[in-house]
């Protein structure tokens, strides 16, 4: 790991993993978690947001657009850190969490975005809302609590005109019978046979399948 100096006055740790190398805002923390090293980036919540915003949304998207996805994204972060208390991090640099690409991936418009949102959050009766997001929702989204456990008032189901990629919004995959009786065992659904698959409910949009026997 080697710390550099920039003319921009930036102070970059640059990560070699032998398979790749980034460079990085902040501090990197290094621990032994399960027999395996892992290395932890902490580092200001706005300086973060500059390594999510372009790998999360194109920096050539409108600049509202990327302003809304700098706002969306630094929602996300702070309710992550929340529900994390004391735990080693609180996001990962995936699609777990929200991908994160350090330095490397910043563009001048993304970080445009970042800093004329900087600070701005989105609350919901003076608490954080989970503003999650996606990058297709098939043509309409869904209420909260038809997708998890918890009914969240400004997480209601709409049609979404706006979606744009056929290959995201509708999809075929084929098992065989067996295939499809060991991927259910893998879930703990035990069959010997299966015969067919009856459709029993659909989310209130009508445009997802909610149970099936």
């Amino acid at each position: 790991v080697t710390t550099l100096a920039s003319s921009g006055g930036l102070n970059l740790v640059t990560l070699n993993t032998g398979a790749s190398t980034g460079r990085y805002r902040g501090n990197m923390e290094f621990q032994v978690e399960n027999g395996k090293l892992t290395v932890i980036n902490e580092l200001n919540i706005e300086d973060y947001l500059c390594g999510v915003v372009p790998v999360e949304a194109y920096a050539t998207w409108p600049a509202e657009a990327l302003k809304a996805q700098a706002v969306a994204a630094r929602n996300f972060a702070m309710r992550r850190v929340e529900t994390t208390r004391g735990q080693s991090y609180s996001l990962t640099n995936d699609i777990t969490t929200q991908v994160y690409g350090g330095y490397d991936v910043e563009t001048p418009a993304t970080n445009q975005a970042v800093k004329e949102t900087s600070g701005l959050i989105m609350l919901c009766q003076g608490k954080l809302i989970d503003a999650f997001f996606h990058s297709s929702s098939g043509g309409c989204t869904e209420n909260s609590e038809d997708v998890w456990s918890g009914a969240l008032p400004y997480i209601k189901g709409k049609a979404d005109p706006y979606t744009k990629n056929p290959s995201l919004d509708c999809w075929q995959k084929d098992y065989t019978v067996a295939e499809l009786i060991e991927k259910l065992g893998k879930k703990g659904y035990r069959f010997n046979k299966i015969t067919d698959i009856e459709e029993l409910t659909r989310t209130p949009s009508g445009q997802r399948v909610q149970r099936i026997a």
